[in-house]
């Protein structure tokens, strides 16, 4: 059985791209650097710094130390539309509070009236 030609050789070779030649290579000039400045900044970069060590006291066994407990939070995920937000968001930015702040201090307020 013959191989059916496709004529794809012709065009394979028109759309080559000829060889592109890499310029010649040049010389960098060679600078002379000033070792003695480099190692003085390399010296007073790696300078040890006198570290205070501050010791704390324990309290007196009479003295009892309350610890805070932490406050667990909890999500809340609304959905707005988007004039309401963006009414929200104006009101927040004018207020400078965050939009965190300013939806809890209402629901606080609120639920502060029962």
């Amino acid at each position: 059985m013959a191989k059916k030609k496709t004529g794809l050789k012709g065009t394979l070779k028109k759309n080559q791209t000829p060889d592109l030649a890499l310029p010649k290579k040049k010389a960098l000039p060679k600078v002379q650097k000033d070792i003695s400045n480099m190692e003085q900044t390399v010296e007073e970069l790696h300078k040890e710094e006198e570290i205070v060590v501050v010791e704390k006291k324990k309290p007196a066994k009479s003295q009892k130390v309350k610890e805070e407990t932490p406050i667990k939070m909890k999500r809340l995920t609304i959905d707005l539309d988007k004039a309401l937000h963006k009414k929200l968001k104006v009101q927040c930015y004018q207020s400078e509070v965050s939009m965190r702040e300013y939806v809890i201090g209402l629901i606080q307020k609120d639920l502060q009236k029962y």
